[in-house]
């Protein structure tokens, strides 16, 4: 009997468990309302430049990553943080940004949207006008920004400090910047300004004013040793060639080292403290400042070296050099004379055949090569009985030199040259007349003295 009552009762309680089962899993099966999407991002701000911007916004709270967009472009940035960048925007345009919250389960929240113009492009081609900058004026220029109508342009030290006592005219796309100290470098600023009066991006630019001189930039003293480091300021625009400053210490010094230029040890002197340097290459002769440092090192003898007492002497005259000057090759003449005057043939090709005549081992001669044309000079000599000399009336081969007409000191000697299209022929002479008695002597040479042959082609 106790067996049937209990089994009747787990029928009936399974008979009231299963529809409360199915209940319960009826219920679990259905999904859960959705979650809100997230708010906007709130404060967005523009930071602009002529070819970028930046944008930020405040975090929002549950966003696990933003999407930034500059809707007109398709330019995206997905970040992390309250903010994007982006470049490659063109100056002077209307943009539109738009932020977007992501939450979990990259849910998107709702956009935000930001609008902004950027700036007027950044002057370009800054210059220091060296013909007109001054040793207290700047003169700079630029190229005009499209679509501005004016610049404000700034001058600081290049500590950043302000300099007050500067005046500053703009003029179209130039500034004249007054009220300077002589060969000191400053730092300007340049920006365009737009019809509505919008500042363009800046620009920044190092310049210095003209001027000639030395300035020790450091200087350190040690109980054994001392030193220091000096910028020597020459004029922009120097002569062609090799610019030369001599730089006078009042002692030896065990070191020195140069910038933007080369030391010339070979014509220095090291036991005074004398020291030459030399821009001799282009790269250094565009650099107007020449740096250098010296060190005494462990030398011991007294010296009153100061950073007042350096001395500087800029392009000194040159180290006189001894050169070797060829001396004149004699050449062959054939000679004849009559009356008042004669005829001389220069036989060119008994001293120089030119070895790209394919007869010139048929020749005779020393088979020595003829000097390219430019770097010879034909010198006729009328000899000692003819010191009054003689007059040419006419040549061949040959052309009378310009810058070496006949001397009056030295009516016995005359120059001549062969140009490119005669430097071919090795026949050459002239006709005479003389004005002495005896022309016997008359001789002609080759003469490759390079002073002459500079003379001669100049």
């Amino acid at each position: 009997m106790l067996l049937f009552q209990d089994f009747k009762f787990t029928t009936n309680m399974n008979k009231l468990l299963f529809p409360l089962i199915t209940i319960l899993v009826s219920v679990s099966a259905q999904p859960f309302p959705p979650l809100p999407p997230l708010p906007p991002p709130t404060d967005l701000a523009a930071v602009v430049r002529s070819n970028a911007v930046g944008i930020t916004w405040t975090p929002v709270e549950g966003a696990e990553r933003y999407v930034a967009t500059i809707v007109s472009n398709d330019m995206t940035v997905d970040t992390s943080e309250a903010r994007a960048a982006f470049g490659g925007l063109e100056p002077m345009t209307t943009y539109t940004a738009s932020v977007v919250a992501v939450g979990v389960n990259d849910s998107y929240g709702m956009p935000a949207t930001i609008d902004f113009e950027t700036l007027a492009a950044k002057p370009t081609n800054l210059q220091n006008v060296y013909e007109e900058t001054t040793e207290t004026m700047l003169v700079i220029s630029w190229d005009q920004v499209n679509g501005t109508i004016d610049h404000l342009v700034e001058i600081t030290t290049t500590d950043g400090e302000p300099v007050d006592s500067a005046s500053i005219s703009v003029v179209g796309n130039k500034a004249y910047i007054n009220g300077l100290e002589k060969y000191t470098f400053y730092v300007i600023t340049v920006r365009a300004i737009t019809e509505g009066g919008q500042m363009g991006d800046q620009e920044e630019f190092s310049a210095r004013t003209a001027g000639q001189g030395l300035k020790v930039t450091a200087w350190w003293v040690s109980e054994t040793t001392f030193g220091g480091e000096a910028t020597i300021f020459r004029d922009f625009i120097i002569p062609p060639g090799a610019f030369h400053v001599v730089i006078q210490l009042t002692c030896p010094v065990a070191e020195i080292v140069v910038w933007n230029a080369n030391l010339d040890m070979d014509n220095s002197d090291t036991s005074t403290g004398m020291y030459r340097i030399v821009q001799d290459e282009l790269w250094m002769r565009e650099r107007p400042e020449i740096n250098f440092n010296f060190n005494r090192g462990n030398l011991t003898d007294d010296c009153d070296l100061q950073a007042g007492n350096i001395t500087v002497d800029f392009n000194p005259p040159p180290i006189a050099a001894v050169a070797d000057t060829p001396e004149d090759t004699p050449l062959d003449i054939t000679a004849s004379s009559w009356g008042v005057g004669g005829m001389v043939q220069i036989n060119m090709g008994v001293t120089y055949i030119n070895p790209a005549n394919p007869n010139a081992g048929d020749m005779g001669g020393t088979l020595i090569p003829k000097p390219a044309s430019g770097t010879f000079v034909i010198v006729v000599n009328s000899g000692a009985a003819c010191p009054e000399g003689i007059t040419v009336t006419s040549k061949w081969g040959l052309t009378t030199p310009v810058s070496l007409q006949p001397d009056a000191s030295t009516p016995n000697i005359l120059y001549f040259v062969q140009l490119g299209n005669q430097w071919f022929s090795n026949s050459a002479g002239f006709v005479y007349t003389r004005n002495c008695l005896d022309v016997s002597g008359i001789s002609v040479a080759i003469s490759e003295d390079p002073g002459l042959v500079a003379l001669a082609f100049n």
